[in-house]
C-alpha cells in the first residue's frame, strides 16, 4: 500500500503473526526437554528476538538499497527477497538468497509439522478419535522415536492448502485457524487450569497466580482475537476455509464426545496429599524408578 491509502490493517496482522507464529507449539518437546521448568523460558526470549532481527534486518537493507520512499511496496512480491540481494551484492548473492530462502522454508517446514506431529500424536494418546484412528495416530517409530503415522497425517492435510492456495490466502487460512487454534485449546484450558488446579505440578509453569495471569495476558488473548478476525475476511477463500473449518470440528468434536466419549478422554487429574492413600485409579507401577510420580 501507498501513503494515500495507508496500511491495509488486516493484512499486516495477519503478517505480523504469521512471521513470529509457532513458538507456542514448543510445548510438545516437553517430553524431550532434560529441563523444561527451566529451559522453555530461557530458549522463548532469544528465539522472538531471532525471529525479529530475521525479518526487520532484510528489510531495513532492501528498503535502504532500493531507496524506497514513497512507501510503495507494489512489488514487494513472493520471493523479491532474491531481487534486493542481487541489487546489494550481485548476482551470485541473488542466488545464494534464493537457494537459501528454499532450505530455510523447508527446515521451517520440517519443524512445523514434527511439533505438530507430536501434538496430534499425544490427542491420539488420549483416546481423543475413534479407537483405531487413536491408536493409528499415537503409534511412534520403535528406533527413531517418532510418531511417523501423525507426520504422514499432517503433511497430507497440509498438502492440498500449500499447493491450491496463493501465499496471501495460505497466510489468512493459516492465522485464522491458528487463532481459533489458541484460542480454545491453549488460552481456555490455561486459564481454567489455573482455577481449578492452581498447585498442580507443571513440566513449566507459568509464576503466577490466576488474576495476574489474566491481566497479563489479557492483551494477547484480544490481539489472537482481532488477528483472527481480520485473517478471516482476507477474502473469499480465507473465509469460506476458515468457516467450513471451524464448523466442521465443532460438529465433530460435539457427535465424538456425545456418541463415543461420553465419560470423557483416556486420563483424568486425581488430587491427593502425599500422606494420604492414593486413589484406586492410581497405578503404582507407573512411577519412575527413582519414585516420582507418574504425572
Amino acid at each position: 500500500a501507498t501513503p494515500r491509502d495507508g496500511v491495509a490493517l488486516p493484512v499486516f496482522l495477519s503478517y505480523l503473526a504469521f512471521t513470529h507464529s509457532g513458538l507456542e507449539n514448543l510445548g510438545s518437546l516437553v517430553e524431550d526437554t532434560k529441563r523444561p521448568e527451566k529451559t522453555m523460558f530461557v530458549s522463548i526470549a532469544p528465539a522472538m528476538m531471532a525471529s525479529f532481527l530475521v525479518y526487520f534486518l532484510p528489510v531495513a537493507a532492501g528498503v535502504s538499497a532500493l531507496n524506497v520512499t514513497d512507501g510503495d511496496f507494489s512489488a514487494w512480491k513472493p520471493g523479491y527477497w532474491g531481487h534486493v540481494a542481487g541489487v546489494i551484492a550481485g548476482e551470485g548473492f541473488e542466488r545464494y538468497m534464493q537457494w537459501g530462502g528454499v532450505v530455510a522454508r523447508f527446515a521451517a517446514l520440517l519443524g512445523t509439522v514434527a511439533t505438530s506431529a507430536r501434538l496430534l500424536a499425544g490427542m491420539g494418546s488420549m483416546n481423543a478419535f475413534p479407537t483405531v484412528m487413536s491408536n493409528f495416530l499415537a503409534m511412534y517409530h520403535d528406533t527413531r522415536f517418532t510418531p511417523v503415522n501423525s507426520i504422514i497425517v499432517v503433511s497430507a492435510a497440509a498438502l492440498p492448502f500449500a499447493v491450491l492456495l496463493k501465499v496471501n490466502d495460505l497466510v489468512a487460512v493459516f492465522q485464522a485457524l491458528s487463532s481459533v487454534r489458541l484460542l480454545l485449546c491453549v488460552y481456555a484450558p490455561f486459564f481454567i487450569l489455573r482455577r481449578r488446579y492452581p498447585n498442580l505440578p507443571r513440566p513449566y509453569e507459568f509464576p503466577f497466580g490466576f488474576w495476574t495471569s489474566l491481566g497479563i495476558l489479557a492483551p494477547s488473548v484480544v490481539f489472537v482475537s482481532v488477528v483472527g478476525v481480520c485473517a478471516s475476511i482476507l477474502g473469499v477463500a480465507a473465509m469460506s476455509i476458515s468457516i467450513a473449518a471451524i464448523v466442521l470440528s465443532v460438529v465433530a468434536a460435539a457427535l465424538l464426545v456425545k456418541y463415543l466419549r461420553p465419560d470423557g478422554l483416556a486420563g483424568r487429574i486425581e488430587q491427593f496429599e502425599l500422606n494420604e492413600v492414593p486413589p484406586s485409579s492410581f497405578i503404582e507401577d507407573d512411577a519412575d524408578d527413582d519414585g516420582a510420580l507418574p504425572f
